[in-house]
């Protein structure tokens, strides 16, 4: 909802604030007064691109105020903007010296595209060269799919039961869960038939990797080992005599070191009673002991050095070739090898699955062409009372001759079921109907577009509707029909509208009008005696008795819609 308008140095407006009411808003004015410039103010707010050869060297300001529904709070948080209570500033400074335009939201600068695509889902503007949304064809079924919700009986009565006790669930949600399994299921397929050609290639060449590792008989801390062994068979020689001559001097010597301390050991045998040669015997008993456990040291291994270096380096060389191949250490192979197990166990069973996959992807088919057949039935049994709410209200809106028609063909199963539709339209029987953006001006665009607003009224998103030229081609009886529903609408939506017709400018709760002085727009709220005036005005030109009472009963009419 639209709170505020702030304009500075716009083309012609010096200066402007407006603050808008919640409900219905008009801005009137003579023709050439400028009321256009607002609109055209709100929409380069919304991200619009500037025409640079409309502005001078001047800096102008626009800045919109408006509270953003909450379910588009998300969307401004995860560009960084941050709402306090949902309110949003939207300031665009636009420097015609230097055609150069910015954009803030909140005081966060931003791209004048995110702004227009989150903005238009929230203010639409209808007027006469903007008709956004009405031409997308995606948008035409969004509406009649608001609309079908539901609606596949007979009754209004059953249809209002139904309703009020489904909680409204649609069809189109259950449709699009299983829509995009089924893109999921066609997806995973369609990435394995594509890995088919490769799979056998890519399963044997897998095999191998893994022969080749549980060949390997890999085990942790080997290379450590065999760096040892291989450094200790490299100074055989050394350890070979180092043996020898420890074994000589300890054990084999005629005066080795063990008999001498044997003898040492005997001549204090004498001396036990005595403390001090007890402690040393016990002493000399501990050496004797560690010297026998060396024993055991000095033999040496009989094995063939050469031939044992050999087979490690080659061990070591084969392990530093697979590590090298791999690209990975000797305990990442390890678990390697586990891998290898499992990608292998998937592959053999992939064509199992595969054929598991199809069979559901068939069933899930089935499921998604069933639902597409029910959504398609809702919707075209919808489409008929649809179409005679449609022209009912658009000849209430002063077109007698309209004709409208909602065309279907059916297609490939996509996002929305098996349907294409479009609304054609012609304003005159005389012609055929076509699709609307060959056919339709722009206030019969406007007036549609109040019309499908007024069949989904409160099944949408809140939002602020502006509409211009809507009065284009009525008057009279029409003119108070389409002042009526614009009213009716402002129960669902805030309105703002541009107007010539005293008719609809009586029902608004704001009014807003626009005056030309010295070449320079001017707008200002009226009220009271000022509004009557301004009424009287656009009844009849010229402000007289006569006008002002006409102008005092339209807007006593207002206060008993």
């Amino acid at each position: 909802m639209l709170l505020s308008l702030k304009v500075k140095n716009f083309l012609l407006v010096k200066e402007a604030y407006l603050e808008f009411h919640k409900g219905f808003n008009v801005l009137t004015g003579e023709t050439g007064a400028g009321k256009s410039l607002l609109l055209k103010a709100i929409s380069l707010a919304l991200g619009d691109r500037i025409d640079w050869e409309v502005f001078s060297n001047q800096k102008s300001i626009i800045e919109l105020q408006l509270i953003v529904p909450d379910e588009y709070v998300n969307i401004f948080e995860n560009y960084g903007i941050e709402l306090d209570d949902n309110i949003l500033i939207i300031r665009r400074i636009i420097e015609g010296d230097k055609r150069r335009s910015r954009i803030y939201a909140n005081d966060n600068l931003v791209i004048s595209k995110t702004i227009n695509d989150i903005l238009r889902n929230i203010i639409e503007i209808h007027g006469q060269y903007e008709t956004y949304k009405l031409f997308d064809e995606s948008y035409q079924m969004e509406v009649l799919d608001r609309y079908a919700k539901s609606r596949v009986f007979d009754s209004d009565y059953q249809t209002n039961i139904i309703d009020k006790y489904a909680n409204n669930e649609d069809l189109i949600e259950n449709y699009r869960k299983i829509y995009k399994e089924w893109l999921s299921l066609k997806n995973t397929i369609s990435e394995i038939q594509e890995k088919q050609e490769r799979y056998l290639q890519e399963l044997e060449f897998l095999k191998y990797q893994l022969n080749e590792i549980e060949s390997a008989n890999l085990s942790v801390g080997e290379e450590e080992e065999l760096l040892k062994k291989l450094d200790y068979l490299r100074k055989i020689e050394d350890i070979r005599e180092a043996k020898l001559l420890l074994n000589e001097v300890l054990f084999e010597s005629e005066d080795n070191v063990i008999s001498k301390l044997y003898f040492v050991l005997r001549k204090m045998e004498n001396l036990s009673d005595i403390e001090e040669f007890k402690i040393i015997a016990q002493k000399l008993e501990n050496i004797i002991y560690e010297i026998k456990e060396l024993k055991e040291f000095t033999k040496i291994p009989e094995f063939e050095e050469e031939n044992s270096i050999n087979a490690i380096q080659e061990r070591l060389f084969f392990l530093n070739r697979l590590k090298k191949k791999y690209s990975k250490s000797i305990e990442e192979l390890i678990d390697y090898k586990q891998e290898l197990k499992r990608r292998i166990e998937d592959m053999e069973n992939l064509p199992y699955d595969f054929e598991k996959l199809k069979l559901k992807l068939k069933d899930v088919e089935n499921k998604l062409n069933n639902l597409a057949n029910d959504i398609s039935m809702r919707r075209k049994r919808a489409s008929k009372k649809f179409r005679a709410e449609i022209i009912n209200h658009l000849k209430e809106l002063g077109m007698p001759n309209v004709e409208f028609l909602i065309k279907f063909e059916e297609v490939e199963l996509n996002h929305n079921g098996k349907d294409k539709i479009e609304f054609l339209f012609s304003s005159n029987k005389e012609f055929p109907p076509k699709p609307l953006k060959k056919v339709a001006s722009g206030g019969e665009l406007s007036r549609l577009a109040l019309a499908l607003k007024l069949i989904i009224a409160g099944k949408e998103s809140p939002s602020t509707l502006i509409f211009d030229e809507i009065d284009t081609g009525i008057g009279g009886e029409s003119a108070l029909k389409v002042a009526e529903k614009l009213y009716e609408l402002s129960n669902h939506y805030q309105i703002i509208v541009i107007t010539h017709l005293p008719q609809i400018a009586s029902k608004s709760h704001k009014h807003f009008v626009i005056t030309k002085k010295d070449s320079f727009t001017q707008i200002k709220e009226v009220e009271g005696e000022e509004r009557i005036i301004e009424i009287a005005r656009m009844l009849s030109g010229i402000v007289s008795q006569e006008s002002i009472e006409h102008a005092k009963l339209l807007l006593l009419e207002k206060y008993a819609l």
